[in-house]
C-alpha cells in the first residue's frame, strides 16, 4: 500500500497523502495494519527532523480487529499429514512451529546452534518481548529436527536449497492450503491453535503462558516462581500437545483433560 512512497525523498513525505492512502485502500483492515506498522517509522524520522512531524500523526482507517481464529479438528487433520510427509522446508518449519507455539520469525531464525538435540531443547537468544526463551522439545519436534539435520552450527534450521533464510512465507502458505483443501489460517493462528487445545487439555493457563513465552506470567504463582521453574511443565504440556496432534492426523484422539490422564 505504501510501497510507491520508497522512491519519495523524504522532505517531500506529506502527511494528507499518506493518510488519504490510508483512508481510500479497499481493504480497511489491511489498511490499518499497515498504519500500525508504519508509524514507529514515521516517528523514527520525524525525531530527526528527516520528514515532516505530522507525517508520524496519520491514523489508522478501522480499529484493528483482534483475530481469534483457531483451525479446527478437520482442517488439522488434513493439515497435519501435509506437512509431517513433507520434506519442504516451509512445511517442516510450519509443523515445528505448531508443535512449538513459535513465532514465524523465531522458527525462521533458528540456527544449529541454539538447538541441543541431547537435551531435547531451543534456546531463543531474542524474542519479541526481548527475552530469550528456552523451549523443551517433543519427541515429534525433535524427530523433526532429526529429520533435518544437525547442520552447520551457524546454518538456518529451516533454510532455502541455497541455504537461505525463509521469506516466501505467504507464497507456501497459500501453496499447503490448496493442498490441504483449507483457507483463511495464519501462520500465527498455528500458536493460537496450539495454545487452545493445550487449554482444552486442562493445562493450566501460567503454564501456557510460559510456553508462549508471553511478558507477563499472569498467575499468583509468578511472584513466587522464577519462569524458569516453568519448564519441567511446560515441557510435559509441549509433549501432550504433540501426542494430541497425532492423534488428530491419525483421525481420532478426543480431547482427554489431564486430570483424567494421570487418573
Amino acid at each position: 500500500m505504501f510501497k510507491p512512497y520508497l522512491a519519495r525523498p523524504l522532505d517531500m513525505m506529506k502527511a494528507a497523502d499518506l493518510q488519504m492512502t490510508a483512508d481510500t485502500y479497499p481493504a480497511r483492515q489491511s489498511a490499518a495494519a499497515a498504519v500500525r506498522y508504519l508509524r514507529p517509522v514515521l516517528k523514527w524520522g520525524a525525531s530527526r527532523r528527516y520528514l515532516p512531524r505530522e507525517a508520524a500523526l496519520i491514523e489508522p482507517p478501522a480499529t484493528v480487529r483482534r483475530r481469534d481464529r483457531v483451525l479446527t479438528r478437520e482442517e488439522l487433520a488434513a493439515l497435519l499429514p501435509a506437512l509431517s510427509s513433507s520434506e519442504r522446508p516451509y512445511r517442516r518449519a510450519l509443523l515445528f512451529m505448531l508443535l512449538t507455539l513459535a513465532r514465524r520469525e523465531e522458527a525462521a531464525a533458528a540456527r544449529w546452534h541454539d538447538v541441543d538435540l541431547s537435551a531435547d531443547e531451543w534456546r531463543i537468544p531474542e524474542t519479541k518481548n526481548g527475552r530469550g526463551h528456552r523451549v523443551p522439545l517433543s519427541r515429534q519436534a525433535v524427530a523433526v529436527l532429526r529429520a533435518i539435520g544437525p547442520g552447520n552450527p551457524d546454518a538456518f534450521v529451516f533454510a532455502t536449497a541455497g541455504g537461505g533464510r525463509l521469506v516466501n512465507w505467504d507464497r507456501e502458505t497459500k501453496a499447503v492450503m490448496e493442498d490441504t483443501d483449507t483457507a483463511g489460517w495464519t501462520r500465527h493462528d498455528l500458536r493460537r491453535t496450539g495454545a487452545t487445545l493445550l487449554g482444552e487439555m486442562g493445562v493450566e493457563p501460567h503454564v501456557i503462558e510460559a510456553a508462549l513465552n508471553h511478558a507477563a506470567i499472569h498467575s499468583q504463582l509468578a511472584a513466587t516462581y522464577n519462569r524458569a521453574r516453568y519448564l519441567p511443565a511446560v515441557r510435559q504440556a509441549l509433549q501432550f500437545l504433540a501426542d494430541r496432534l497425532d492423534g488428530l492426523a491419525a483421525g481420532g484422539a478426543e480431547v482427554v483433560k489431564l486430570a483424567e490422564r494421570r487418573g
